[in-house]
């Protein structure tokens, strides 16, 4: 039987400095180098424990940010309509 290397509380450290450090530096792959553990343990470390990959929470933030945008843009169209239509009467 394997032993760990890493118990679950170091892990979740682990992945906690990952997602710091990677914010600041342009590569997983260096992070991960600086920390002494594959990428293949940080992705299925990630799965495990449900911890959202930097990617994923920038392309979801994205997407929030995009749909504020959309919905910022409705509403002022609606303005605009509405001034139109109450500068008519």
């Amino acid at each position: 039987m394997k032993t760990r290397r890493y118990g679950d509380q170091e892990i979740a450290e682990l992945l906690i400095t990952v997602d710091r450090r990677f914010d600041r530096q342009s590569s997983i792959k260096e992070v991960c180098e600086e920390l002494g553990i594959s990428r293949s343990n940080l992705y299925r470390w990630r799965k495990r424990y449900g911890l959202q990959t930097p990617i994923s929470k920038q392309l979801q933030k994205a997407e929030r940010e995009q749909q504020l945008a959309n919905q910022l843009a409705r509403s002022q169209e609606e303005n605009h309509a509405l001034r139109i239509a109450a500068e008519g009467n």
